[in-house]
């Protein structure tokens, strides 16, 4: 997890402004994912224990910090792909977006854009490639309890419902701390 974090810093450095302090990005950055992770796995570990799972919670965390460690850089390289493919096909329109961002001015008009639907198409088929990952995972969570793939099933929508809780709660630790 500690190399993941490492990278996505490194990944992000040149959108990063000259004045941004690299070591506080990667203590933020460090801090937000082990509570992030830590949390997590805290509901992992319930919704398998409610259905008779009897896994540890370390094991629950190593897990899991190897699989959030995988999905973060590839989250991260998929945004680098669309801003890429973007800049590349479109650049006065990716200006244009940056500036009213900046700004905080209303966004310009993308529907007719070929970098739009390029940038739509990599990130609908990153987040299926993603969606198909997590089914992978689920299965060693599943391995670690030892349980049918019915309880599986239920442990998954216990996840579900809870595991939202883990992703706001880092954002408003990201945000608080940022």
């Amino acid at each position: 997890m500690a190399i993941s974090i490492a990278l996505s810093v490194i990944l992000r450095i040149p959108s990063l402004t000259a004045s941004t302090d690299i070591w506080q990005q990667l203590s933020l950055h460090g801090v937000t994912v082990l509570i992030a992770v830590s949390a997590y796995s805290v509901i992992l570990r319930f919704s398998w224990r409610m259905v008779g799972g009897k896994a540890s919670f370390k094991s629950f965390f190593v897990t899991y910090a190897y699989f959030g460690g995988v999905f973060l850089i590839f989250g991260l390289l998929l945004e680098i792909i669309k801003v890429g493919a973007f800049k590349t096909l479109d650049l006065a329109l990716y200006e244009a977006i940056v500036a009213a961002r900046l700004d905080q001015t209303p966004l310009p008009a993308t529907q007719n854009s070929e970098a739009q639907l390029l940038f739509d198409t990599i990130d609908i088929t990153g987040d299926l490639l993603i969606i198909a990952l997590g089914w992978v995972c689920w299965g060693a969570y599943r391995e670690l309890n030892q349980l049918s793939k019915i309880r599986s099933f239920f442990a998954f929508l216990i996840q579900a419902c809870l595991g939202w809780l883990s992703f706001y709660l880092a954002i408003f630790i990201f945000s608080g701390l940022s």
